[in-house]
């Protein structure tokens, strides 16, 4: 029990010095952004990549056309802990949000969180969803979570055959049949990343 509170405490203060990482980066397209982690004063960004989806987009993210986000979906989404709760989000160099990527953990099975990604649908296409997703899988496996879970519905066909790429395993479907549950290891070389890129990774308590 001894070793247990002291690999949380060390798990804690990895997860303390990651809260102020800031990344500035040159995409493949040549377009500068900044990764960072979300924080409370951050709702405007939330609600600002929300609004830069689009309606099929929503779908795929949200499995179903939401409209908006309410008081408390914003709160939760940016009341993070950056340990059990991450979120990262991808910045224009004057500060415009371009995406969010997230994960949370799970209670029932510590190494494994829920994992979802949102990027605007200007953005498309040119690296912003990697970026993220590189970097939150490295942030995960410093806080211990070694498993991303993610959900996707039938209709999204391309993330399915990402998914295969980088041998995500199917670990629940829903009972009609729409929603399937993917497990992904996450590796130390980050090679997950480029097969969870597809905007349409998420849903559930990782929404946003």
């Amino acid at each position: 029990m001894h070793n247990s509170h002291i690999h949380l405490d060390i798990a804690r203060q990895r997860a303390e010095a990651l809260r102020n990482e800031v990344h500035a980066l040159r995409l493949p397209s040549e377009h500068r952004i900044t990764i960072r982690p979300l924080t409370l004063r951050d709702r405007e960004i939330v609600t600002e990549v929300f609004a830069g989806l689009g309606l099929e987009s929503r779908i795929r993210r949200f499995h179903g056309p939401k409209k908006r986000l309410s008081r408390a979906e914003i709160r939760y989404l940016t009341e993070i802990d950056h340990h059990d709760h991450e979120a990262l989000a991808a910045l224009t160099r004057e500060g415009r949000g371009l995406g969010v990527a997230r994960f949370v953990r799970l209670h029932s099975r510590p190494d494994a969180a829920e994992v979802a990604i949102a990027v605007v649908d200007d953005w498309h296409g040119r690296g912003v969803g990697t970026a993220l997703m590189q970097l939150l899988g490295r942030r995960a496996r410093a806080v211990g979570v070694t498993h991303f879970t993610a959900a996707v519905t039938t209709e999204n066909t391309a993330v399915p055959r990402l998914l295969k790429t980088i041998n995500a395993e199917v670990v629940h479907q829903s009972r009609r049949g729409t929603v399937v549950q993917y497990e992904i290891v996450i590796p130390p070389d980050d090679a997950s990343a480029d097969g969870l890129v597809a905007c349409g990774v998420g849903g559930g308590p990782a929404t946003g």
